[in-house]
């Protein structure tokens, strides 16, 4: 599973999928999770949290392009990285 931002709802839904067994990779554009609201009060142990928990965690990266033909299969990372993916979620304001 690919979760697109790090913020409340994003790792919130890479937690659940862990919890239930998936493999869960979060891209988040910022240096951390959770950097909009608190800072980085929680932020550093936002980023440790899910990392110790099995939660592929990619920093400083947006998704650049989506892939599939008909059905989700993957992402590419403005890294140049590639995340192979069944399913994905995003919760985005409009900005």
């Amino acid at each position: 599973m690919l979760v697109i931002g790090g913020g409340f709802t994003g790792s919130e839904i890479a937690s659940a999928c862990r919890e239930r067994g998936l493999e869960v990779t979060v891209a988040e554009r910022g240096p951390a999770p959770l950097m909009g609201v608190p800072g980085d009060t929680l932020s550093k142990p936002a980023a440790v949290m899910p990392r110790n928990h099995g939660v592929d965690l990619r920093t400083g990266v947006a998704v650049t392009a989506l892939r599939g033909n008909g059905s989700f299969t993957g992402a590419e990372l403005s890294d140049g990285s590639r995340v192979d993916a069944r399913i994905c979620a995003s919760w985005h304001w409009a900005r």
